[in-house]
């Protein structure tokens, strides 16, 4: 970097990076100072005043470019600068990250975006609760939660349909992960092609790793063979 012509630029710089793991950070607050030879004392010049600096493998170095004029520096009263000799300090404070970052990468129209799911002898099933089996869209496995009675009090009116993130349910309790998903859900009519779907839009994380709908479908509609639902 190019500094002034009329003044000193002191820097701190963080070394040995090619130690750390890939997306590496260190916080930290600092101070420069140089040495007054005469007084055997040092000199704060100029500081940063506390602020945390972020050193990461972009910017690896924080300081000033306008340090200590040189007229200030080259001037024996000042006693910077000794029989050609001078000393630099830094006082040097690493913090705990205390944020939250967050990475967002997408998968738009994924492959093997569309999974199917076929019940058997639906009018046999007698748990409140059925999962699909596993299925993956990209690096991220998803579930089906069907409720064949529906999950509100009461005389059952509808069934409940939702979808589950398994890597929410698997990890998410040890990490800070979410997801975001837009789907559909869909029961198919397997006679005349009114296929009844939902649309939904959600965050799935540790505390609401499934979602969907409760009343998806009413059981009326669902029993009427005439609709050819199943």
């Amino acid at each position: 970097m190019n500094g002034p012509t009329d003044h000193i630029s002191v820097y701190l710089e963080i070394v040995d990076i090619e130690k750390y793991c890939l997306g590496w950070e260190v916080y930290a607050s600092f101070k420069l100072f140089v040495f007054d030879q005469k007084r055997d004392q040092f000199v704060t010049i100029q500081d940063a005043d506390g602020e945390i600096r972020r050193f990461h493998d972009v910017k690896t170095e924080w300081g000033f470019n306008k340090f200590l004029s040189l007229d200030s520096f080259n001037c024996h009263c000042n006693g910077y600068l000794v029989n050609d000799c001078c000393v630099f300090g830094a006082e040097v404070f690493v913090h705990e990250r205390s944020g939250k970052r967050e990475f967002l990468s997408m998968i738009k129209d994924p492959p093997n975006g569309v999974m199917t799911w076929k019940l058997e002898n639906f009018s046999a099933l007698n748990k409140a609760a059925y999962y699909s089996q596993v299925f993956a869209i990209g690096d991220l496995k998803w579930k089906l939660l069907l409720y064949p009675k529906g999950i509100s009090d009461g005389v059952p009116k509808a069934i409940s349909l939702f979808l589950c993130s398994c890597d929410c349910l698997d990890h998410c309790f040890q990490s800070e992960h979410k997801y975001f998903a837009e789907f559909k859900l869909r029961i198919r009519d397997q006679i005349n092609n009114n296929h009844v779907e939902n649309s939904g839009k959600h965050w799935f994380s540790n505390s609401l790793n499934e979602w969907g709908f409760s009343k998806f479908l009413s059981l009326t509609d669902l029993q009427d063979y005439v609709q050819g639902v199943s």
